[in-house]
């Protein structure tokens, strides 16, 4: 049904519609609760009205907190509320979908977000470190000529060794080159730092019923914001949909994945007269033909890793939401 009220105090005639979901009143009395004060006495339901109770108490009495309810809420003027009265636990905010969307006055603004999605872009890779790579094990190839420069015939291989001296007796052509042995792959490294600015999420703009001061404006929702309540962490609703917002996000960025995609080796061999690898060397660098001649007694290659190439994969980061917030809408 409808109740016709005339409100000296607001000087505005109201029409409300009763309702045991929406609750249309004057304000939060300071137990929380909607009190109506109207000429004639009409009350909401379980209310005392403003000349006392059956018991002797008057509303101011009930108004201090008397029946456990919490003090100090400012009454709202004028009498046109039509937002929930939280329970115990829980208060009163309105949350926008945006943040376009401007808070009335009598309540504060603030940031949130909700939802937030951390894909791979929201970890950056740092340059890898790599180790292991060798190019001193496996065959060395060589190739000849008896001149001309082109070192195009194919001569003996001989194992690197590790690097080790290896006696043994040869003779050169007139050009000789050698051929740096396959690289052995190694492993890599890399340590991962979070980017919060490609962290999707949807923005929100929540506000805050002031506990100082109560004005016209903070009795109603505008019309894309929802009245709903708000408690701290992430707890269960009584009713209603829930939101889990907070101010920001927080990243934990595990390493990310890293492979030797390619590596290849180059080096020099040296060529001595005598055995154990004493005596001045001839010494030919990998790839290169040049002019030799004479013979030798002993050997020793000298391999190191000419290029090598690192892949990086960065991983999604862990999401955890700053001081988070539970919001419930009807």
């Amino acid at each position: 049904g409808s109740i016709l009220l005339g409100m000296s105090s607001c000087r505005i005639a109201l029409v409300l519609t009763v309702s045991a979901t929406v609750l249309l009143a004057c304000g939060f009395s300071n137990q929380g609760a909607l009190d109506v004060a109207a000429e004639g006495g009409v009350a909401s339901s379980g209310q005392h009205d403003r000349e006392g109770s059956a018991d002797g108490a008057s509303t101011t009495d009930a108004a201090s907190g008397a029946d456990g309810g919490s003090v100090g809420v400012p009454v709202c003027e004028p009498a046109t509320c039509a937002l929930p009265a939280p329970p115990a636990g829980w208060e009163l905010v309105l949350l926008g979908a945006s943040r376009a969307d401007a808070c009335p006055s009598g309540f504060d603004s603030a940031d949130a977000i909700e939802n937030p999605v951390a894909g791979a872009n929201a970890c950056a890779c740092a340059a890898c470190v790599k180790t292991g790579t060798t190019c001193s094990t496996g065959s060395i190839l060589s190739k000849t000529d008896i001149g001309g420069g082109a070192c195009g015939s194919n001569s003996s291989a001989v194992d690197a060794a590790g690097g080790a001296c290896q006696n043994g007796g040869g003779s050169f052509g007139v050009d000789d080159a050698v051929f740096a042995p396959a690289a052995v792959k190694g492993t890599c490294t890399s340590a991962a730092s979070p980017v919060p600015a490609n962290v999707v999420s949807q923005q929100l703009r929540v506000c805050t019923r002031l506990a100082s001061g109560c004005v016209g404006a903070a009795c109603g929702a505008p019309p894309s914001m929802k009245a709903c309540i708000a408690a701290s962490g992430d707890v269960a609703c009584p009713s209603g949909t829930k939101h889990v917002v907070a101010a920001g996000v927080t990243l934990a960025c595990p390493s990310c994945g890293c492979s030797i995609a390619s590596a290849t080796c180059g080096g020099m061999m040296d060529f001595h007269p005598q055995q154990d690898c004493n005596g001045t060397p001839v010494t030919l660098t990998s790839g290169v033909c040049k002019p030799t001649g004479g013979g030798f007694q002993s050997y020793k290659w000298k391999g190191v890793v000419a290029a090598e190439v690192c892949a990086t994969a960065p991983v999604a980061p862990a999401t955890t939401l700053m001081t988070p917030q539970t919001i419930c809408c009807l």
